[in-house]
């Protein structure tokens, strides 16, 4: 019987094909695999990342959740998912006793169509709001693709580019997929209104980078702890760009493609679709005490106003 090669192993590998003794041992210890992270997954596990055979390919399909090295055992692996779970529940408690302190925290979105300002309230979602600003001041909102836009439902975005900042290896390593998921906040009756700014998540503990505004009320969702708002629009102005997003290709883009080529399958598929292109934060308020760009703004008017 002929040897596999190593990239030929890799591929047998991922289509389920564990190849024999002789194969494995010729193509060395390491490949690209699914590590057993993330708190949605009920059973540890480890499994080929499928149609990634080398290590190049792997490092760049990391915000996928591939990585390259010796696959653990399941023993190993339930003892990985055991400390990350750990230190997840640990950062949940955290922030979920800062909540209070930290009341209302202020971001601005750039978008094709204009500015959207934002309200993130952290005591709606204590770990989705401290989440989201991390990956607001890590720059992760750069060039994103309003990629999911459904007239009287909501806009989704969140999938990272591949060659922009938000592209880069290390911040989809650390945010994009469901092996970066965070636990689900309670929710505490906030509905999914007009504005409104959720997770995509998909089930328990699946929120990670993908989020949506509501185009309209949805008295459906909001229900489920991984879909609860966290913030909104936080004025008119927002709102009219919201409604101003191109919605005609509605649910049609393929994720998985946006996922493997970024912004290019956009750019020659879905030409008229929207896209933030950063996230600042821009102030905060404690106790209804406003101190962000908008405020300070409305407040200098106000002052021109009684001079004149």
């Amino acid at each position: 019987m002929m040897k596999l090669s190593a990239l030929a192993l890799c591929a047998a590998l991922a289509n389920g094909d564990q190849g024999t003794k002789e194969d494995m041992e010729a193509a060395g210890p390491e490949r690209c695999y699914y590590p057993p992270l993330g708190p949605m997954a009920a059973e540890p596990h480890t499994e080929w990342c499928d149609n990634v055979y080398d290590k190049e390919t792997c490092a760049n399909d990391g915000g996928l959740g591939c990585t390259w090295g010796v696959k653990p055992t399941l023993e190993e692996a339930a003892a990985q998912q055991k400390v990350h779970l750990a230190q997840l529940a640990a950062r949940h408690k955290t922030e979920a006793e800062a909540a209070q302190k930290l009341g209302t925290t202020f971001v601005k979105c750039e978008t094709t169509k204009g500015p959207l300002d934002i309200e993130v309230h952290h005591s709606w979602a204590p770990t989705g709001a401290a989440h989201f600003l991390d990956m607001v001041n890590d720059g992760f909102y750069t060039d994103i693709a309003l990629f999911r836009s459904v007239p009287q439902f909501v806009v989704q975005f969140g999938i990272p580019d591949t060659a922009t900042t938000a592209g880069d290896e290390a911040l989809r390593s650390k945010y994009a997929g469901h092996h970066n998921a965070i636990l689900d906040d309670p929710s505490v009756g906030n509905a999914v209104a007009r504005g409104v700014l959720c997770y995509a998540g998909g089930g328990a503990n699946t929120r990670s980078s993908q989020l949506f505004f509501a185009y309209a009320d949805q008295p459906h969702l909001g229900k489920q702890p991984w879909e609860v708002p966290f913030g909104k629009l936080r004025d008119k102005a927002s709102l009219a760009v919201l409604d101003s997003f191109h919605q005609g290709y509605g649910d049609t883009v393929d994720q998985a493609a946006l996922e493997e080529q970024g912004n290019a399958y956009i750019a020659r598929d879905f030409p008229l679709i929207d896209f933030v292109r950063r996230c600042v934060v821009t102030g905060s308020s404690v106790n209804g005490d406003a101190d962000d760009e908008n405020s300070r703004e409305d407040e200098d008017d106000a002052n021109s106003r009684q001079e004149l």
